[in-house]
């Protein structure tokens, strides 16, 4: 491949020099990223403790807990269903979302580490689908380390530059696809909005915010809704208005001119 490449470019390349260099620019990436590594280590496990005791008590006292939130909200009651049936709605969606997501991203990875000639595939594989499910963590954690691997105890840069390649271009980006397009399909929410509030959410709370983001983004879509209805109610036909509109009142209310034009 070297040879080729010289041949095609005139240049005077060898693998030596292109291990040597691509040697040089993984050490230069992993310095930094293993600064970061237990802080960014630690930050997850947190979030990953606080998001199971939390599911744990919201399976556990989440009836009691719908009824006292529904006794403090100012809303009629139709309303509070309406929020509460969004709730689930969404939790459902994340829930499906996250976990499709994480399977699709084991199987790319599994069909990548079986193409770099890796063992313990089916091993890599289950690693993969449990990384997926911890935001920032995720996929990268195992093919990234695959490729470190092969680099540097394999002596195989190839496999390990097209591991890489792989996992960033497929592997991570089928984590923001999947994830958008289902909770657009299961929840209503648009797939630009569906996006950023995982995003969003996971930056500002670390793991729970997958599922609090999409939420509070929901609800505010909902509250939007119940206000726009209430409107209409209230300027329709037999709502306390006359029907006509925001536009046509103060056109009605503006004083006459001179000539008896408004």
């Amino acid at each position: 491949l070297v040879d080729r490449f010289n041949d095609a470019t005139g240049l005077h390349v060898t693998a030596e020099s292109v291990n040597a260099e691509l040697r040089n620019v993984a050490e230069d990436w992993i310095g930094p990223i293993a600064k970061r590594a237990p802080v960014v280590i630690l930050k997850s496990i947190i979030g990953l403790i606080v998001m199971t005791v939390s599911l744990f008590y919201f399976l556990a006292d989440g009836r009691r807990m719908l009824e006292s939130v529904t006794k403090l909200i100012p809303l009629d009651v139709r309303h509070q269903w309406q929020l509460l049936a969004e709730f689930e709605e969404v939790s459902r969606a994340v829930v499906s979302s996250t976990l499709l997501a994480a399977i699709v991203q084991a199987v790319l990875a599994g069909f990548g580490f079986y193409v770099v000639g890796l063992g313990n595939v089916f091993l890599l594989t289950l690693l993969t689908f449990f990384g997926a499910l911890v935001p920032f963590v995720g996929a990268a954690a195992v093919w990234g380390a695959a490729s470190l691997y092969l680099l540097f105890f394999v002596q195989n840069t190839w496999a390990a530059a097209g591991l890489a390649a792989w996992g960033l271009c497929v592997v991570s980006t089928v984590d923001n696809i999947i994830k958008p397009i289902v909770l657009h399909g299961q929840s209503k929410l648009h797939p630009l909005l569906a996006l950023l509030s995982v995003l969003g959410g996971v930056g500002a709370l670390g793991p729970i915010g997958i599922f609090v983001g999409p939420i509070a983004v929901a609800f505010l879509q909902a509250a939007l809704t119940m206000l726009q209805a209430e409107i209409d109610s209230m300027s329709g036909p037999g709502g306390g208005g006359d029907g006509s509109t925001i536009a046509e009142k103060t056109a009605a209310a503006a004083p006459a001119g001179p000539n008896g034009v408004a």
